[in-house]
């Protein structure tokens, strides 16, 4: 494994730590959409939410896989 192999995996799995607290954070703003008396802070509380999730979930996914492809080309 090189150096910059080993700097890509780092990477990617702060990515992946980064990824599970911002999916975290998402999910906690979701809950709290109910806990939301207007109907403006609902909808904006849940578009935060979404948007949180998916950018943490897309984190995760694309740390995964850079993982699973860095083992793999080590493995040849």
């Amino acid at each position: 494994m090189t150096k910059e192999d080993k700097a890509k995996e780092k990477s990617a799995q702060i990515n992946n730590a980064l990824g599970v607290f911002i999916l975290f954070f998402g999910i906690v703003i979701l809950i709290a959409t109910t806990h939301t008396n207007t109907y403006i802070g609902e909808m904006t509380n849940l578009v935060a939410g979404l948007i949180l999730c998916a950018i943490g979930a897309g984190m995760i996914i694309k740390s995964w896989m850079t993982i699973k492809k860095l083992k793999t080309s080590n493995q040849d």
